[in-house]
């Protein structure tokens, strides 16, 4: 179990979460945009991914279905009040957006950055993929790349705006206009950070053409960068995790597939890092990273790290509950809480849980807040949670004055009835700081504590 600014040994983790099973899962989930309901010109037809910023905002990527087409849209609120309508698909000069991809971000100010799918009424070229920041294109494909003189742009994906509105995103860059991509560069604020052939610190440059990862994480003020980076060696060692463009190596070895999990960060003496997943970064340069270990053990090879020392890994008890399966989301915020969504086995069953801190939030199967009133109640239909869903819809919020975080997420429910719709929910979790309790704890059962700062 993480505190902000307190990493615990791994076995003082599971010991310590043991203690505080169930103290957060009481928690409610509101929802505050469901699938059918009726939203500017339509209704909701899909849901995407969330995004947060640092001051309490929150929105969501969705579909809305008015009849005859479908249309792109960001709904939320950069403040954190009611939900709204931040943006839709619109014809900006020459360009005519289409589509909108599911990843973006959302500035402190309420700055929106996305990726559009557009037609250039100019040229005659279509489908264009390209980044934008409200309602001013960054980088769009065809375009003549700045950044990379006598190249121009294949695509962009990935986008993400800095509290402060600079936006960021990996691109690919071609030699000739319409032809497919050559490479990929990191990009912020139109700047290339990485790109193929660059030096991330181990012998192997990076791999040209598909070397950038769209795993990538910026901190809120874009100072840090998290990046799993592809590098020119054997597919079962390529991948390397970078900060700020250099390989971390966390007690003494690279983090990278292949190489050794020291056994001073949770490592069983024989297994190397394997695959990595979700990861995060924040200002002060904490970083978090999930991913999967090759230990001969299939049962506790999947973990969650921080700072590079394991702090939860498959085979450990949350909430009473033993962890068994693949993390399937996770966010870290600039407070250093994380949060995953991650299989449990419950009573014979396999299902996903959203875990904050090493605590239990919610469970598929729970009953849900559905129209969004604060409570549980007959007024919901009985809409419990079936599924967790979305390629990267977990988010986490900054801590606010009470010390609690936000986390944000998509998730399909089931009512009475039998009818199962996607909503886009939040969930409100304390954060306890370190008491006096979890050192009693703590030293009861012999543990050892170390602290960062």
């Amino acid at each position: 179990m993480i505190k902000r600014h307190t990493i615990f040994s791994v076995v003082g983790a599971v010991a310590v979460s043991l203690l505080l099973s169930n103290v957060t899962q009481a928690q409610i989930a509101s929802a505050f945009v469901r699938e059918a309901d009726a939203l500017g010109t339509g209704v909701v037809a899909s849901i995407s991914n969330t995004a947060t910023n640092r001051v309490g905002g929150y929105a969501v990527t969705l579909n809305i279905d008015d009849g005859t087409s479908t249309i792109s849209t960001v709904y939320g609120d950069a403040a954190g009040g009611a939900p709204a309508i931040m943006r839709q698909e619109g014809t900006f000069g020459d360009l005519t957006q289409n589509n909108f991809e599911s990843f973006f971000g959302i500035s402190d100010s309420g700055q929106v950055s996305y990726s559009a799918s557009t037609d250039n009424s100019a040229t005659g070229s279509t489908g264009l993929d390209g980044v934008w920041l409200d309602d001013v294109v960054q980088s769009n494909e065809e375009d003549a790349s700045p950044a990379a003189p006598g190249e121009f742009v294949s695509f962009g994906s990935r986008p993400g705006v800095t509290a402060d509105g600079k936006p960021f995103w990996v691109g690919g860059l071609t030699d000739s206009v319409g032809s497919g991509s050559l490479d990929r560069a990191l990009y912020l604020d139109g700047n290339i950070l990485l790109r193929g052939n660059d030096n991330v610190g181990v012998p192997e440059p990076v791999t040209m053409g598909g070397g950038i990862d769209f795993d990538f994480r910026f901190s809120a003020m874009g100072t840090n960068y998290i990046s799993p980076i592809d590098v020119q060696a054997a597919s079962t060692e390529d991948l390397v995790i970078t900060v700020n463009g250099t390989a971390v190596s966390p007690g003494g070895s690279v983090m990278r597939e292949g190489s050794p999990l020291p056994v001073s960060l949770g490592g069983d003496g024989v297994e190397n890092w394997d695959n990595f997943d979700f990861m995060g970064i924040n200002e002060a340069g904490d970083y978090f990273v999930t991913g999967d270990t090759d230990s001969a053990d299939t049962g506790r090879d999947e973990f969650v790290s921080f700072n590079g020392n394991v702090v939860l890994r498959e085979g450990d008890m949350v909430g009473g509950l033993i962890l068994a399966g693949s993390i399937e989301g996770g966010y870290m915020n600039e407070d250093g809480d994380w949060a995953v969504i991650w299989d449990v086995d419950n009573a014979g069953a396999n299902v996903e849980a959203l875990i904050v801190n090493g605590d239990l939030v919610l469970l598929e199967t729970d009953l849900v807040d559905w129209n969004g009133d604060g409570n549980v109640d007959g007024a919901d239909s009985g809409f419990s949670i079936t599924n967790f869903t979305g390629i990267s819809a977990l988010t986490l919020s900054e801590r606010d004055a009470n010390g609690n975080v936000s986390a944000f997420f998509t998730a399909d429910a089931v009512n009475d009835n039998g009818l199962d719709l996607e909503g886009a929910f939040s969930v409100t979790v304390a954060i306890p700081e370190p008491s006096s309790f979890v050192f009693f704890a703590s030293a009861m059962l012999g543990l050892f504590v170390v602290r960062r700062k």
